[in-house]
């Protein structure tokens, strides 16, 4: 570890402090902040957004396969918007009232990555929305799809630019690959000659940046230690950019080939393992456990639209599979989450 990599760490965090007023606090002030839930309101809760779109989208596929009423999809989607506008409320709040834990959080190498869950919501949103309200829709498309921009950029250029602790590679780090991937597997919904060539482009960035990010995860997930009991769960994240990829690919070239069952056959693949590696070393509920959805619901979402493609009762069966599993993991964690939070323990300090 590099001493130029934490003194330059800690100099652009004590400057971002002080220009947002941190060094005026009390110190008793701050302590109270740090043990409230709203200081400690993580931005990552958005993958409950991410969760429930994914489900929305995956239940309105479920429609023609399985012949399913569509009320389900529109409940769904109902309770994405809803954890969404509460989720964003809050997170408004914090930043208004604690801006300086913000730009703590956005600048710091692990934490940052998860503020790729509030673009990827939007896009999910905007294709849940999409065939009820096309405006509303193309809205969330648009600002999505320039947040998850930015966000790549200031990314690709701290990776590129930055010396880094090979510790700070941690499954989250993906996001922001798997946030550009999914500008190219919602613009389908947009029928324009401008979006098809943004779509190809999305897909070219998305696709090279997941091989990238890959390779630095994996490096460290086999040379450092494991990761922490929190931090366990967010290895589901490793899973997405294959069901994501599918998706994007498929929207892209408009069928599904050799390549699109690759990819879709490897997600399914890497689930099989994580979820039964994540299960056995689960120690209590936290809230990265959502980590869980988001991936589950891309990969269920993939395993419908090749089920639609080739016509056969196996394929089915996987789909509805996943569908089955990713029904419950959402219940199981609504229901966990509203548990600790009526009970004050899922923004506490020792749920971190």
């Amino acid at each position: 570890m590099s001493p130029n990599y934490i003194e330059s760490n800690d100099n652009k965090r004590t400057t971002g402090m002080i220009l947002l007023g941190y060094h005026r606090k009390p110190q008793q002030e701050l302590w109270r902040a740090e043990k409230s839930a709203l200081y400690n309101f993580p931005v990552s809760i958005f993958s409950a957004v991410m969760g429930t779109a994914g489900l929305s989208r995956a239940l309105r596929l479920a429609e023609d396969l399985f012949q399913i009423g569509r009320y389900w999809s529109i409940i769904s989607g109902i309770l994405a918007w809803l954890v969404f506008s509460i989720t964003a409320f809050i997170f408004i709040i914090k930043l208004t009232v604690y801006p300086y834990k913000v730009l703590a959080e956005f600048t710091d190498p692990v934490q940052g990555r998860f503020y790729g869950t509030i673009p990827i919501s939007l896009l999910l949103l905007a294709a849940v929305t999409m065939p009820y309200s096309w405006l509303a829709g193309l809205c969330c498309w648009i600002t999505g799809t320039g947040l998850i921009f930015l966000l790549s950029y200031i990314t690709v250029y701290n990776l590129l630019t930055k010396l880094h602790r090979e510790t700070d590679f941690e499954p989250a780090m993906i996001l922001p690959a798997v946030g550009i991937l999914n500008v190219a597997q919602t613009g389908g919904f947009i029928h324009a000659f401008w979006v098809d060539e943004l779509n190809i482009f999305c897909l070219a960035v998305g696709a090279v940046l997941t091989i990238v990010f890959l390779n630095l995860i994996f490096s460290r997930l086999l040379h450092f230690p494991r990761l922490n009991d929190k931090m366990e769960p967010t290895l589901m994240i490793l899973m997405s950019p294959f069901g994501v990829c599918f998706l994007a690919y498929t929207a892209v070239s408009g069928h599904v080939d050799l390549f699109a069952a690759v990819l879709f056959y490897f997600g399914l693949f890497l689930f099989l393992i994580l979820v039964f590696r994540i299960l056995l070393h689960q120690n209590g509920f936290k809230y990265t456990w959502w980590s869980l959805a988001f991936p589950v619901a891309a990969l269920t979402n993939a395993a419908f639209q090749y089920a639609a493609h080739n016509h056969r009762q196996l394929s089915a069966f996987i789909a509805g599979f996943l569908l089955a599993f990713l029904s419950t993991l959402i219940i199981y964690l609504l229901f966990k989450s509203i548990h600790f939070l009526i009970k004050g323990r899922l923004l506490t300090i020792e749920s971190f």
